[in-house]
């Protein structure tokens, strides 16, 4: 599993472009400089699309799977994640870290249906193709 992982962004639902979604993606990525960022064969993301509920302070998630060659199967509890909010502030993007107690009860909350929805490394359609 060397560096698979997954990463959560959490956007505003109100600063999401959905004209341009990858702006969050793009913007980690240089935050955290990957050569996975390079080849898409190498990384997947997932796009949370709007809520058709309204909610005060909604967020949307976008969930990049990293290293994607590395690994296979179901995600467990074991499965090293990481969650970061982003905003826009004064116009321009900006990336901030949980801390670690935040950071866990998030994780705990949102994997409950985002590793069962999001398969690792694909899209819903691509696996259910695969299991018939």
């Amino acid at each position: 599993m060397a560096g698979a992982k997954r990463v959560i962004l959490r956007v505003p639902e109100n600063e999401m472009d959905y004209q341009n979604p990858r702006e969050f993606v793009d913007f980690y990525f240089k935050k955290f400089p990957s050569n996975a960022a390079l080849d898409s064969a190498r990384h997947f993301i997932h796009y949370q699309p709007p809520s058709d509920i309204p909610q005060s302070n909604a967020k949307v998630h976008i969930v990049i799977d990293l290293e994607t060659q590395d690994f296979a199967g179901t995600l467990n509890q074991e499965f090293p994640h990481d969650i970061y909010a982003v905003r826009r502030v004064a116009g321009n993007l900006e990336l901030y870290a949980y801390e670690e107690r935040v950071k866990q009860n998030l994780l705990q909350k949102i994997r409950v249906y985002c590793d069962d929805f999001y398969p690792w490394g694909q899209s819903r359609s691509n696996q259910k193709a695969e299991v018939k």
